[in-house]
């Protein structure tokens, strides 16, 4: 199993936590093995946060609006898939703690039926304590049956004895169990104890976000740079797609307008996700969004959407784009492309790839997002945007 490190250094301790056994719970699908010496002590609450504050301490380094959503979100990234794995190793040492339970109950029961046949055995031995043993033995009207009475209460003696000392066997077994019981209900407490710090986490930085995004908003110097930094990504991309448009045989992509599915089921286009020019409702400043955001129709936020080709062609490139986040481009032939952004970070596909309609490329995510989870979609014809909803049915 593996583990990232993540860059919050109040985050340090639970990284710690998952130290602990981490390497025993991978390859077999077992539950790993219970070390007693190893502790998981309870980890530290995070330090306190201000999300203003740190909003304030963001931007006064520089303008680098991106940059700065950026490390918000790879920390959330590296806490969400922490928090995965903090997930599996807490249902596997659940069923270790549950295994301890039981065994703590079984011996329980064991020990109160033990203790219940040595009081009976002490009652018997109550009732007979005014009879003395060498009044038995001397009351024998034979050597041989002076000899067997004396086996008999010999036989009754090592048996008394022997039940006393499983008797005290079973104490000490069942004390030694309630201790590893309660130190494993710890162990699992801190776990969750962990695991709740990281929730904090990545809530916390997704306040962040949000707050930045509205000073962006609200404060014109810093939506004025946002606005270069989007100028400048797509001066980028449309060089990328120059540079990266082949000579592969020609398809339909034209011929079929109107025709050609949407990249997403079932898709719902927000407000401020249309193409083409939008003034802001505050500075009174034009910008110019060349492609189309959106989400399915009535999600949820939390099921993983599918993301898939419009048309058929050839994936040209696949990775990391500025202000788009994770990227996928398919060059459709006779200088069409399509640009799939904010894409989850395994993408499906691979640059050099012959791929087909409806085929799928990854998984919607907030990569370089400043909006939270949506698909960012473009069509391209030579380089230059164009509405790519007049493209779908």
């Amino acid at each position: 199993m593996r583990w990232i490190q993540p860059k919050s250094p109040a985050l340090t301790l639970v990284c710690a936590l998952l130290a602990v056994g981490l390497g025993a719970s991978s390859g077999s699908g077992e539950p790993p093995s219970y070390d007693p010496v190893a502790a998981v002590t309870k980890p530290d609450s995070p330090d306190s946060r201000n999300p203003a504050q740190e909003v304030q301490q963001l931007l006064h380094a520089d303008r680098k609006i991106f940059d700065k959503a950026r490390t918000l979100e790879q920390r959330t990234v590296i806490n969400r898939e922490n928090l995965k794995l903090l997930e599996t190793e807490l249902k596997k040492r659940h069923t270790i703690v549950l295994d301890a339970r039981e065994a703590y109950e079984s011996a329980y029961d064991e020990l109160r039926t033990a203790r219940m046949m040595m009081h009976r055995r002490l009652r018997a031995l109550l009732q007979t304590k005014r009879i003395k043993p060498y009044a038995v033995l001397f009351g024998s009207d034979s050597f041989s049956t002076f000899l067997r009475k004396q086996r008999t209460i010999g036989k009754l003696v090592t048996k008394d004895r022997d039940r006393i000392t499983n008797f005290e066997k079973k104490v000490r077994h069942l004390k030694e169990l309630e201790t590893d019981r309660d130190h494993k209900e710890k162990w699992l407490a801190n776990r969750i104890a962990g695991m709740d710090h990281l929730r904090k986490e990545i809530l916390t930085d997704a306040e962040v976000k949000e707050r930045l995004l509205h000073v962006v908003n609200m404060e014109e110097e810093y939506y004025q740079e946002l606005r270069k930094e989007i100028q400048d990504s797509d001066r980028k991309l449309r060089k990328l797609i120059r540079d990266k448009e082949g000579e592969f045989r020609p398809l339909w992509f034209d011929k079929r307008k109107g025709q050609h599915l949407w990249p997403i089921v079932n898709a719902d286009i927000p407000i401020d996700g249309h193409f083409g020019r939008r003034r802001h409702p505050k500075f009174g400043t034009v910008t110019i969004q060349r492609g189309i955001s959106m989400v399915p129709k009535g999600w949820n936020g939390r099921n993983p959407v599918r993301v898939r080709s419009v048309y058929k062609g050839h994936v040209v490139f696949a990775g990391w784009v500025s202000h788009l986040g994770w990227t996928v481009l398919i060059d459709h032939t006779k200088g069409y492309m399509s640009v799939y952004g904010h894409l989850a970070k395994d993408v499906a596909v691979k640059a050099g790839e012959r791929i087909e309609r409806g085929q799928k490329i990854g998984l919607m995510s907030d990569s370089e997002s400043l909006w939270g989870k949506r698909l960012y979609f473009e069509i391209r014809r030579d380089g230059r945007a164009i509405d790519p909803r007049s493209f779908l049915r």
